[in-house]
């Protein structure tokens, strides 16, 4: 029997195609499943890297919105030091939201100070540098390839033979994705953890409650105990002076209410309203050891305020002429006045700013310039300031308006009835016929004639036509 070697290598052949077959098959669906892995993992990590900017953005626009002294809130370089801190930026957000009534007396640049990393970037450029995939790993030739295209590589497969089964594999996923292989690995990857550079603290002491007077007697009871174990008869007679009267303080005051806030208030108002030289002398002296007492070195624009209203109101109380149209505001202080006399509306703001002066004379300097602090609760009282920004706190008193002459008022006009202007008479000229009225008030226009002019209650002219005004 003779040896079919046509039919041997045929099969041969057969064989060979169809291990390569298998074997691209086997690639292309490892190299699938491999790329359904990728995308998961690149959504995943697109969806979480989009949910931290939206965070960030959301923390740094609430930690924005926080305005204390001066309407000035935190820096960007504050906001970005506190991303990048959550715990700490979170025991801010509470503090903060705890005292919101609170926050015109609060300097935010205390809060919480940098003291290592404060980095110079916007917060808009931070946030976008911390959400953005390394994409510069990506080579020139990657960022320039469109997915789906360029030619076929080949690698080696069954008898060494060249296949491009897995490049098929790739340019058929990189089609239906839209997305390159290497730009997935890149996010999927995820953003690398960044070390934190921005070190600060924080102080909440501005949000400490005043002292109540209980609390300023025994810092000066120690105070008295240790001077006595000193020695010291000075200090121990200047203590038992402030320890009497903050113990008379507490006597006139209900303990709860009692702080130093309301208690030096009240002492340099009685100061400012006092017209007696020896009695305004003796005030002095109080007012100087409660100072001294409580130990700070500037008031809150609160407190100014709280005294230019009280002061306002005594200042306003002093009138007790009845004056037609002036009234005053028995809660708020201040005052209208719908008078109309520039005369009487000038004296009585000069009792107003009479007594805004006796507040402001206390925390001016000898040159009458005052704080900054002072200057924005005086803005608020309405008082204006001169160009070296020093308060004016008196206005000119036009002259008295001059009597009106008898018979020259005019004649009685009713609410809704038009207002008839006098009117003078040229030479040769035939005076104006009066208006025609109705006996309930009203033009009878059956008796107008052409020509005939009257001015409204509004101050317009109009001119009757015969058949209609004009």
């Amino acid at each position: 029997m003779a040896f079919d070697i046509s039919a041997f290598f045929g099969g041969v052949a057969k064989g060979v195609k169809e291990s390569i077959e298998d074997q691209d098959k086997r690639i292309q669906e490892s190299a699938t499943s491999e790329f359904e892995r990728l995308k998961k993992d690149y959504e995943e990590q697109d969806e979480k890297v989009k949910t931290t900017r939206n965070s960030l953005k959301a923390t740094a626009s609430l930690l924005a919105s926080y305005k204390g002294m001066n309407n000035v809130g935190f820096t960007e370089g504050q906001i970005i030091g506190l991303l990048q801190n959550p715990s700490i930026a979170k025991q801010v957000q509470t503090v903060i939201t705890e005292n919101a009534n609170r926050l015109e007396n609060i300097d935010f640049s205390k809060l919480y100070k940098i003291s290592k990393g404060q980095s110079d970037l916007t917060v808009d450029e931070w946030v976008e540098g911390r959400t953005t995939f390394p994409m510069e790993e990506l080579t020139d030739e990657a960022r320039g390839k469109k997915a789906g295209t360029g030619a076929l590589p080949a690698e080696k497969g069954v008898f060494g033979l060249p296949t491009r089964a897995r490049s098929r594999a790739e340019r058929e996923f990189e089609r239906s994705t839209g997305k390159s292989i290497k730009e997935m690995r890149i996010v999927a990857k995820g953003i690398p953890e960044e070390a934190v550079t921005a070190e600060g603290t924080l102080d909440f002491s501005q949000f400490k409650e005043p002292d109540t007077i209980d609390k300023q007697l025994n810092r000066v009871g120690a105070g008295i105990i240790k001077a006595r174990q000193a020695g010291d008869r000075g200090q121990e007679a200047a203590l038992l002076k402030e320890a009497a009267m903050l113990n008379d303080v507490k006597e006139t005051l209900s303990p709860e209410k009692a702080t130093f806030a309301s208690t030096l208030s009240d002492a340099r108002l009685k100061y400012a309203n006092e017209k007696d030289p020896a009695k305004k002398e003796q005030l002095r002296e109080k007012l100087a050891s409660l100072v001294a007492a409580e130990k700070v070195g500037k008031d809150s624009v609160t407190e100014y305020n709280s005294l230019l209203t009280k002061a306002e109101k005594t200042a306003l109380q002093s009138i007790s002429t009845p004056i037609k149209g002036f009234v005053r505001d028995p809660e708020k202080g201040g005052f209208s006045y719908t008078g109309g006399d520039p005369h009487v509306y000038a004296k009585i703001e000069n009792v107003r700013l009479a007594g805004i002066k006796n507040v402001v004379d206390m925390f001016a300097d000898a040159d009458g310039n005052v704080s900054e602090q002072m200057r924005y609760s005086l803005a608020a009282a309405g008082v204006r300031f001169d160009e070296n920004q020093k308060p004016i706190l008196s206005v000119p008193v036009p002259p008295p308006a001059a009597p009106r002459e008898r018979g020259t008022r005019g004649p009685r006009v009713q609410a809704g009835q038009p207002i008839q202007q006098p009117t003078q008479q040229v030479a040769g000229q035939t005076a104006p016929s009066p208006i025609p009225m109705t006996p309930d008030g009203k033009i009878d226009g059956s008796k107008l004639v052409a020509g005939q002019k009257y001015t409204s209650s509004n101050g317009t002219v109009r001119t009757w036509t015969g058949s209609g005004w004009q």
